[in-house]
């Protein structure tokens, strides 16, 4: 079986093409052997879309759903992000999200690694929310690899979960405060497909104070629709 995007060789149990990411189409879903039900996703295969069927542990702790299949609206938003930061989306197997990565140099002459992740869950609430942007944190400051936080660099994470339209409870985790971690900023933010909004903190915490202008000045003029 072969990926109908980029034509790399696929997996019966893969669900994600693992050279471009894009999702594995299927005449039907196979019946799984014992063997093979070990190494599938965590998710039930042939679930509708946003059906919170199976919830997978986050790195970061706690659990978070995870979806089927992004929808085409989903697909266009990260190509647009795509076009915008120039680079080449990389699918996260073990976020379920896409990845893209730039730098930039802040005002204060530190170079910014700037750490984009993106998925879809449409049913997602605060703690789902939480987790997912917990997770991408953790990841992000587990696998970075260059020169320490801290000296004359840092880390910039936005974690975005798109929806169709946006939940409450995940719009209320976004605009809080973030957590604070040593020379990285962790922004939650949810991109809502109904109204082409970002909803994000849009206060400054008192650390990080003179990075946070930067921060959010990315989320508003790169990462909208």
């Amino acid at each position: 079986m072969f990926c109908v995007q980029c034509g790399n060789s696929l997996r019966d149990s893969d669900c994600f093409c693992a050279q471009c990411g894009a999702p594995v189409s299927r005449p039907s879903a196979p019946v799984p052997t014992p063997s093979q039900s070990k190494t599938r996703s965590s998710y039930s295969s042939g679930a509708p879309y946003g059906t919170p069927s199976q919830t997978r542990t986050a790195p970061a702790g706690g659990t978070y759903y995870l979806p089927d299949h992004p929808s085409p609206e989903f697909m266009q938003y990260l190509h647009n992000l795509e076009l915008r930061t120039g680079q080449k989306a990389r699918y996260i197997p073990e976020l379920y999200a896409y990845s893209l990565y730039t730098e930039r140099f802040s005002a204060a002459l530190s170079k910014i690694k700037q750490y984009i992740y993106v998925t879809q869950n449409d049913t997602a609430d605060y703690g789902v929310m939480q987790a997912f942007s917990q997770a991408c944190t953790h990841y992000t400051l587990e696998t970075h690899d260059g020169i320490p936080r801290g000296l004359v660099t840092g880390i910039g994470c936005y974690n975005i979960m798109f929806q169709t339209r946006a939940t409450q409870g995940a719009c209320d985790f976004s605009v809080q405060l973030p957590e604070k971690h040593f020379a990285a900023f962790e922004m939650p933010i949810v991109a809502d497909l109904s109204s082409h909004q970002l909803i994000y903190c849009t206060r400054t915490p008192v650390y990080g104070c003179a990075m946070w202008g930067g921060i959010r000045k990315v989320a508003r003029e790169n990462l909208g629709f």
